[in-house]
């Protein structure tokens, strides 16, 4: 292992080297066409521009998208690949991740988040702090689940969804909480009232978001190991 190249750096960036570091990563450095007027975010270097990731695969043995649109981290994924970078996922050593689920290369998992069993996460995928994933849902590629996102189980996302702040998702099929009564006290000489309550609905990612096709998945990556076992923009 020979270190690890982080595309972009801006914040997401950050976050993605900062959960490199804790899982013990010691070569990390970053390319991003800013790299003439920044300084170096977390002490680590910027070694160049995106101009500059092939010749750059000759330092760096994996590589790592860190970039917010969608598109242009899958366009970018795929090219890393094809300038001979091995595309590597990474999981916070705080979050959860079943070892009945599977990951693809270029996705990231932060801290605090859970994925469930029987889950598939596609590839480039971000699955931020504090999002759950539960079980059997299926997350195309390039979707990003963001912080405190909850998807319920079954449920499908297709590729480059977003999925914003604090939305809960389920299943379409899935039936309304039932109603429920409660009973208000009443001062003395008045009638006791009972009112019909609905849980309120869910927030739910923009309109649009969830094509509802079938996402297109790679096979799962390896867990990235530590060297002995190993917003955005």
């Amino acid at each position: 292992m020979n270190g690890l190249l982080i595309i972009g750096a801006g914040g997401h960036g950050k976050v993605v080297a900062d959960t490199a570091l804790l899982l013990g990563w010691e070569n990390v450095a970053f390319l991003d066409d800013r790299a003439a007027t920044m300084e170096s975010p977390l002490g680590l270097p910027v070694v160049g521009t995106l101009g500059d990731l092939t010749a750059q695969a000759r330092r760096f043995s994996c590589a790592l998208v860190a970039i917010g649109n969608a598109k242009l981290r899958l366009e970018l994924t795929d090219r890393c690949r094809r300038s001979g970078f091995e595309v590597i996922s990474i999981v916070h050593p705080m979050a959860f991740v079943s070892k009945f689920a599977s990951i693809a290369p270029g996705t990231v998992v932060f801290a605090q988040s859970a994925i469930n069993t029987d889950a598939r996460i596609g590839a480039a995928c971000i699955i931020n702090t504090g999002a759950t994933v539960d079980h059997d849902c299926v997350i195309g590629d390039g979707v990003h689940v963001c912080p405190g996102a909850h998807l319920a189980g079954d449920v499908r996302v297709g590729d480059r969804s977003w999925i914003g702040i604090a939305a809960s998702l389920t299943r379409k099929d899935a039936p309304p909480p039932p109603a429920r009564s409660l009973a208000l006290s009443s001062p003395p000489g008045r009638t006791t009232r009972m009112m019909r309550l609905r849980r309120p609905r869910p927030s739910c990612a923009p309109v649009g978001s969830i094509t509802g096709r079938e996402p297109r998945l790679e096979a799962s990556s390896k867990s990235t190991p530590k060297p002995s076992a190993f917003g955005m923009p």
